[in-house]
């Protein structure tokens, strides 16, 4: 048998990922990371600090860097995602504290 045909050979990945004895102990709000720290009302607060922060970032880069402007450029949106996520988690819980 060929590396190939080994690789190909045999049940789907999503199949053998169902018939693995874990895999029905999984829980939505753990393959929601969002969904696990904040509520529904603050993951919209989360993203929109993410991305303005992103864009402030990005456009900071470019004006003390003296940088162009590419308008094709990729962010790595995850490296602002997960310090929004935690500042929207404070502010949800100062805001929704009574």
């Amino acid at each position: 048998m060929t590396p190939t045909e080994r690789l190909t050979s045999g049940p789907p990945p999503a199949q053998l990922a169902a018939q693995s004895p874990g895999a029905a102990a999984v829980s939505p709000a753990l393959s929601n990371p969002r969904g696990a720290w904040l509520d529904w009302a603050m993951i919209p607060v989360a993203i929109e600090i993410a991305a303005l922060g992103a864009l402030a970032a990005y456009g900071a880069w470019h004006v003390f860097g003296r940088r162009p402007v590419d308008t094709t450029a990729r962010l790595p949106f995850g490296l602002f995602f997960a310090p929004a996520i935690w500042l929207s988690w404070l502010l949800g819980a100062a805001i929704f504290t009574f």
